[in-house]
């Protein structure tokens, strides 16, 4: 384990201690006395300087540089204390128009909403579910639902239980027409908030159905999803997509078929220009696996351990100043002045 110095901007100050050092010198020769008879004198006097003067100087340079490596706080890691570093910031950017509450999933043998469903999975992912979902306790996570409006409920933070409590909170909008889908302002305030965080990887996971439907009349000028990719890959940020919803092939409605292929068709173009992954979910057993795969394929590598406790050495460092002064002190007082 290295050192490390937690005022290193200290350690500046001890250029200042040879400037010191020359000084003193400079002071000792310069003369006390001036007056023609001293020229009588000084064939007399000493040509070197005192030894005892010479360590009396010496300590009082070691108290400078133990005061100043003592304000530079020298320290080490303790093994014991270590956290992992959270590499990782990702929004979970979740559907909750009137579409995730169509009940066309099946758990426990019977006919459930697609949100049951996905809200039980997420929550699984966010704190651990079993081995397959462990949880993601390494990340920052923040969380935003959508229907026409977007309400971001938490930028990225370590709080995951906060963010199973606002999971359990929110319910599909069932009242049209804030019941549609606004995916592209989601995305954008998503970015927004992970605009915030300095993680070294950032990523975004989109689970909707697809169906980007925002009536004119009730929202003017929302974002396309296309358009926030766009912005995703200029910034470097991966969008992966959970599509909820069956096979459009599946749908016998020819229209209800026709917005099903374009959603998928949107789904895919948004992870495909920002890099990041497209899963599909028909059901519930293929939305967890999706989740899981998208767990597995997205679980940060870490590269360094991070620590909460250290061993400090600066109280050792300004005890040996205190000995070294009083040492000082002692040696002006008695010694120094002793006839060499």
């Amino acid at each position: 384990m290295t050192m490390q110095w937690a005022q290193a901007w200290a350690l500046w100050l001890l250029l200042l201690v040879p400037i010191w050092w020359c000084w003193c010198q400079r002071r000792r020769r310069r003369p006390a006395l001036r007056h023609p008879l001293v020229q009588f004198v000084i064939p007399h006097l000493p040509r070197t300087v005192s030894w005892r003067a010479q360590v009396r100087q010496g300590l009082w340079a070691l108290v400078l540089v133990l005061l100043i490596l003592a304000l530079a706080r020298p320290r080490w890691p303790d093994p014991l204390a270590r956290l992992p570093t959270r590499s990782l910031a990702w929004l979970l950017v979740v559907d909750i128009s009137g579409s995730m509450a169509e009940q066309d999933f099946v758990s426990g043998g019977r006919a459930v909403a697609r949100w049951e469903v996905a809200r039980q999975i997420l929550q699984d992912l966010l704190v651990g579910g079993d081995q397959h979902l462990p949880g993601r306790q390494d990340d920052l996570i923040g969380l935003v639902t959508f229907a026409v409006f977007v309400q971001d409920l938490a930028p990225p933070t370590a709080n995951h239980a906060a963010l199973v409590q606002l999971l359990q909170q929110a319910e599909p909008i069932s009242t049209p027409p804030e019941s549609a889908t606004n995916i592209g302002d989601a995305l954008i305030i998503a970015l927004r908030l992970l605009g915030h965080t300095r993680a070294p990887a950032r990523r975004i996971l989109l689970v909707s159905d697809g169906e980007h439907n925002v009536p004119p009349e009730i929202l003017s000028g929302a974002r396309h999803p296309l358009e926030a990719a766009q912005l995703a890959r200029s910034l470097g940020i991966p969008i992966d997509t959970i599509r909820i919803g069956p096979e459009p092939q599946a749908v016998a409605d020819v229209r209800l078929r026709q917005d099903a292929e374009i959603g998928q068709q949107i789904m895919r173009q948004v992870a495909s220009i920002t890099g990041g992954l497209a899963l599909e979910a028909s059901d519930a057993p293929a939305l967890r696996r999706a989740v899981e795969t998208w767990d597995a394929l997205t679980r940060p590598v870490i590269e360094r351990p991070d620590y909460y406790q250290f061993h400090e050495a600066y109280p050792y460092l300004g005890a040996s100043a205190v000995l070294v002064l009083l040492l000082a002190i002692f040696w002006e007082w008695r010694i120094a002045p002793l006839v060499p």
